[in-house]
């Protein structure tokens, strides 16, 4: 059934607003995708804070050269595709997608939005390989934390042996 001009607008006006205030935009090609995987991947999506939008290709591509991204490829853009939005973390869009995708070979990446620029599939790819905002401010505390722990950790050393030093003098001497 065809969309009216009207409806269109509206979609278009949604996906620019969309757009503009997300932190990352990943366009993922759902072939085959049956209402069960399709409502199982929204609601992994979901859990992420990040919502799935399917479109007309042009709306998105229109959406996209709206809020400035440069050198938009609507040729990668083939069959049935959903965009995941996400408003928080970069990484979480595609990163769910590229999970859900392990369980599923029905849904694949194919391109992205992130900071204002256009990224090809391998971009896309590469970027949900890396680790979350989450993970990268617990390893960097771990760094950060790891030579004070290594401080005490010889500190507790040094007294120890200390102590076990003079209780062997004391055994010595009571002998």
């Amino acid at each position: 059934m065809a969309i009216t001009r009207s409806k269109k607008e509206e979609v278009l006006k949604a996906l620019v607003e969309s757009f503009g205030s997300a932190k990352s935009v990943v366009f993922a090609k759902n072939k085959g995708l049956t209402v069960a995987d399709s409502k199982d991947l929204r609601s992994v999506l979901r859990e992420e804070n990040v919502t799935f939008t399917v479109a007309k290709k042009t709306l998105f591509k229109k959406a996209a050269e709206s809020i400035g991204v440069d050198g938009f490829d609507i040729s990668v853009l083939e069959g049935p595709v959903g965009a995941a939005i996400s408003f928080e973390d970069e990484v979480v869009g595609a990163k769910a997608i590229a999970t859900f995708a392990k369980k599923n070979q029905n849904i694949e990446l194919v391109a992205g939005i992130v900071d204002g620029e256009f990224l090809g599939t391998k971009e896309v790819v590469d970027l949900s390989k890396l680790p979350s905002k989450e993970e990268l401010y617990a390893k960097f505390l771990g760094s950060m934390q790891a030579p004070l722990s290594n401080f005490v950790g010889i500190g507790n050393n040094l007294i120890s042996g200390f102590v076990r030093c003079l209780d062997q003098i004391a055994d010595q001497k009571s002998a």
